[in-house]
């Protein structure tokens, strides 16, 4: 998704650890995808 910086600037303030999840999932998502 292409949002704002502004967006991602309040996502950071209600979720701080947000990066690490984000890396996470973009790690996990080919898995998630076999698995359907």
């Amino acid at each position: 998704m292409n949002h704002s910086n502004r967006f991602w600037e309040e996502v950071e303030k209600v979720l701080p650890e947000y990066r690490s999840s984000e890396k996470e999932l973009k790690t996990l998502s080919s898995d998630l995808y076999l698995i359907g």
